[in-house]
């Protein structure tokens, strides 16, 4: 008689929303299908606007700032998908034997440390100005017989944030690897089969939706200059400009940072 209440005070307690042993009855509203839907569409929107969105349009951006060639973007691109595709198979065979919103909340927290990764870049980078016929970086120099921005760059060492690019997009794939392995076998679990369509569609549907906002935010960022509150002469016609293909990522990231922590306080069970 003992050991059944035991077991289900265990049961009782791994279906509370909650973190570990802060388990809030004011937020027990939250344990439920819907509001892990809500997180996990805020997962795939945020995803999606940053990564079919905001990126896609600021490729050719950040090919101009750092003098990269499009096979080099081309690989940065592919380092996404490699990411996703190596660690798949391990995080859906760790993940059903696991708390499954626990992984997504590291995914999360982990695609959300890759955005702000790729920002670095611009960070380290120093102030991007125009000035003549080429583009003067305050960190190194390239002189009007550089002869193209390849050029430049192999003088201003812009070779050296490459890698920090790669980190970026390998990190934030693997972020979202459980998203769709794991979180829609959990909501599928955890509804009535008649509505799980629709929870599917909903989600998926948020992934479109968020492709669509990142190209709108994408084209208002890049309508910046680079350097957000820098004086410049130049306008969004001249070649030898600039657009800002950074905020996105540093408002997404935090944005994934902070909603991931929701993510963790879903039990096992709904």
């Amino acid at each position: 008689m003992k050991s059944e209440r035991d077991h289900s005070t265990l049961a009782a307690t791994h279906s509370v929303f909650g973190w570990w042993k802060l388990k809030p009855r004011c937020l027990q509203f939250m344990n439920s299908p819907k509001w892990f839907l809500f997180f996990l569409v805020m997962y795939f929107f945020t995803q999606s606007i940053v990564v079919n969105g905001v990126y896609s349009v600021s490729i050719s951006t950040i090919e101009k700032r750092y003098g990269y060639t499009s096979s080099r973007t081309g690989f940065l691109t592919s380092s996404y998908d490699v990411a996703a595709l190596v660690l798949t198979p391990l995080v859906s065979f760790l993940g059903a034997r696991r708390k499954k919103p626990v992984w997504c909340g590291v995914g999360l927290l982990t695609m959300g440390i890759g955005m702000l990764i790729f920002f670095l870049p611009h960070v380290f980078g120093g102030r991007y100005e125009a000035g003549g016929s080429q583009l003067v970086r305050s960190t190194g120099l390239c002189n009007s017989t550089s002869g193209s921005l390849n050029t430049c760059e192999s003088t201003s060492g812009n070779k050296g944030y490459f890698p920090l690019f790669v980190l970026g997009m390998l990190v934030m794939g693997s972020g979202a690897t459980p998203m769709i392995a794991l979180g829609i076998p959990y909501m599928d679990e955890n509804v009535k089969a008649k509505v799980s369509p629709m929870y599917v569609g909903i989600f998926y549907s948020s992934g479109i939706f968020g492709a669509f906002i990142g190209y709108i935010l994408a084209g208002v960022f890049l309508a910046m200059y680079v350097d957000i509150g820098v004086q410049t002469p130049l306008n969004p016609k001249d070649e030898r400009w600039v657009g800002a293909w950074w905020p996105g990522f540093v408002v997404c990231g935090t944005l994934c940072i902070l909603w991931s922590f929701w993510l963790f306080g879903f039990p096992s069970r709904i």
